[in-house]
């Protein structure tokens, strides 16, 4: 490995820090993924509709939902990049059809730790709704160990029974959650062996229905595994009025590894929590670290609108009082406007994401919230973005992932003929590339200052690395690393620390003295290593040259770059 040794510091003169225009803003498109932010399936021009997506350990990017083009099931796996990936079924799709089953399209997913993929969906074989389980190869095929062909169709329930989401347990087991239709309307669990057959250790036969409504209308949209095996399932329960609707209110609820109600979780197993005045429906849940449980949801306002919602309780269901009133925040959108959160999510800094969709106008809609329940100022405008396909109507955002590379809201958007499936990508921090440490003076001028042009996209790979005010004509060497010093360095200082690589061979400057390198990342320093420039990674950058009249050392070094590399 090649190595900047530290000389004798001579005088220089101190330059202020500065910022450089580009960088990543929170909240904003990053224009390296798909086309200008947003990765489209492209199916067929009809119906197709992205419900759910997960990220797989390499940055891939699944998305399933429903299409018109062929049978009804789809999946679509996405480059880190956002382009098709064609290594997965037909370039980048796979349409599932089953004879003799009316497809109503695939709701969640789950990715095994062998890298197939677990999905639920539903259907119709008369006379009921039936719940759909299927599991796919890592390369899009059918997996023939699952199932019949790796297909489970569920024919022997006497009631309709619907799907909405699936998880996987630590044991390799399958928890699928949705809701049944027994007179009324009722929650419903079930769990799969890991070769698709209903469990007869959980519940009934495998099945699980519980009437939180006391006869009237329950349903759960989204199950979590807690350590431990205990389910917690989130949805929304009528809890007085009529049959249908009026009032819901938000429903928790957890079972036992036996597919029993368990009563230690909220108050005899359930959590009811009332955040509006007549409808509130929890969409999806997810985990803190020290095991308090969030919630996305859509609460009914006055008006016939709806604000985007959400709900934090600990561990077993009770309400936590730091968060909101009671547990609960409702976000309204301007007068006039609905909003409906369907997916949630928690980033490393333990803040809530909420995505979904806003009517009027019809766009994405995504939310951070701080632990504190207050929106992030930080993020978007005031903690909300709003993703806007072009040339597209309606858009919506059905399903909410984290990425390396930032953060995925998945969905669909309008065009002439109907939709298509949509995935969108927008940076979770703002990391600008910054201008740090000092340039000295040298023999010309006030010293050499770094900058670049082009994006920070590995993928793009257009970046040009570039210093101004150095020795007309002379010679230089740039050069990077992974950490911030300033340490005397011939007639200047050196702002590159840690493990360092040299960007071979040198440069020279033009007759202004500005020097220019185009950083080609598929010819990196054949040492670099743990040096590699990835995405997501974060390097320091810098320009060492010539300055002969300078006397002394006979060196000098521009002012570090500090620059966020992405997808």
């Amino acid at each position: 490995m090649q190595r900047l040794a530290p000389l004798v510091l001579a005088s220089f003169t101190l330059l202020p820090t500065s910022l450089a225009a580009e960088g990543t803003v929170a909240g904003e498109l990053d224009a390296a993924f798909g086309a200008s932010g947003f990765a489209s399936s492209a199916l067929s021009g009809v119906g197709d509709f992205g419900n759910d997506l997960a990220v797989q350990p390499d940055g891939r990017i699944v998305c399933v939902g429903t299409t018109t083009h062929a049978g009804g099931f789809v999946v679509v796996r996405f480059e880190a990049d956002g382009s098709l990936d064609a290594g997965f079924g037909q370039g980048g799709v796979v349409t599932i059809d089953l004879p003799g089953v009316n497809t109503q399209g695939l709701r969640g997913i789950a990715l095994q730790p062998d890298g197939r993929l677990v999905l639920c969906g539903q259907g119709f074989v008369s006379p009921h709704r039936r719940l759909v389980t299927l599991r796919l190869l890592e390369g899009g095929d059918l997996d023939p160990s699952f199932g019949q062909g790796g297909i489970q169709i569920e024919m022997s329930l006497a009631f309709d029974a619907v799907a909405e989401d699936v998880a996987l347990q630590d044991d390799g087991r399958i928890v699928v959650v949705g809701w049944s239709v027994e007179g009324n309307q009722n929650t419903l669990v079930a769990r799969l062996l890991a070769d698709g057959a209903l469990d007869p250790g959980f519940g009934t036969s495998g099945v699980t229905t519980a009437d939180f409504g006391n006869g009237r209308d329950d349903a759960s949209f989204a199950v979590l595994v807690q350590p431990g095996g205990r389910l917690v399932v989130a949805g929304g329960s009528s809890v007085s009025g009529g049959a249908h609707f009026h009032p819901y209110d938000y429903l928790l609820a957890g079972f036992g590894p036996d597919g029993q109600l368990d009563t230690s979780f909220g108050s005899a197993g359930r959590r009811l929590l009332n955040a509006g005045p007549w409808f509130d429906q929890l969409t999806d849940l997810a985990q803190l670290p020290d095991g308090r449980l969030v919630a996305s949801g859509s609460s009914g306002l006055s008006g016939d609108r709806f604000a985007f919602g959400a709900a934090r309780t600990s561990a077993d269901g009770a309400p936590d009082p730091s968060f909101g009133t009671g547990g609960l925040r409702r976000y309204p959108e301007t007068a006039g406007s609905s909003a409906f959160a369907e997916s949630v999510a928690v980033d490393p800094e333990g803040r809530m994401l909420l995505a979904g969709r806003v009517r009027t106008p019809d766009v994405m809609a995504l939310l951070r919230v701080l632990p504190s329940g207050e929106l992030d100022p930080s993020f978007g405008s005031g903690g909300r973005v709003r993703l806007d396909v072009p040339a597209r109507d309606p858009d919506e955002a059905r399903g909410l992932a984290l990425s390396a590379d930032g953060i995925l809201v998945g969905g669909s958007a309008g065009n002439t003929f109907g939709s298509d499936i949509v995935v969108a990508r927008v940076f979770a921090e703002t990391r600008a590339r910054e201008t740090y440490c000092l340039a000295a003076a040298n023999s010309v001028g006030a010293g050499a200052n770094m900058s670049s042009s082009g994006t920070a996209s590995v993928a793009a790979n257009d970046l040009v690395l570039e210093a101004s005010g150095g020795i007309p004509q002379g010679t230089g060497l740039f050069f990077y690393g992974s950490t911030r010093v300033q340490l005397p360095f011939g007639e200047g200082l050196r702002c590159v620390g840690g493990s360092t690589f040299r960007l071979l061979p040198p440069v020279q400057a033009d007759a202004a003295g500005h020097f220019a390198r185009p950083l080609d990342l598929n010819a990196q320093p054949a040492d670099a290593g743990a040096g590699r420039i990835e995405a997501g990674s974060n390097w320091n950058f810098q320009l060492w040259y010539r300055d002969a009249a300078a006397g002394g050392s006979g060196f000098n070094a521009s002012d570090g770059l500090a620059v966020p590399f992405c997808s």
